[in-house]
């Protein structure tokens, strides 16, 4: 969704993983991923954009906001989901 207030729309993208790549993600989604810091680089600062990750449980949620320039070695949630995001622009599944 676009966190501008210029008056850009809001876009939604919406990609359905098949139920073996669901689970091999969701298996992603440990403790580690909600020690992580809210926020890594600068996210808009230079116009890139920003990505941001949020994980809800039964019992807690976390957000993650990443500038799109930084590597995605921060945790392997966000190496894994990137190729998604990318079959998500490629296929103009957004609206």
């Amino acid at each position: 969704r676009s966190t501008r207030q210029s008056g850009l729309p809001d876009k939604s993208c919406t990609l359905a993983p098949d139920i073996s790549e669901w689970r091999r993600i969701s298996e992603l989604v440990d403790d580690q991923f909600f020690r992580l810091d809210t926020l890594y680089g600068c996210p808009d600062c230079a116009d890139q954009g920003r990505e941001y990750f949020i994980v809800r449980t039964n019992l807690r949620s976390h957000r993650v906001e990443v500038d799109p320039a930084l590597m995605s070695d921060i945790h392997p949630l966000i190496t894994e989901t990137r190729p998604l995001r990318n079959q998500l622009i490629e296929t103009n599944a957004c609206d």
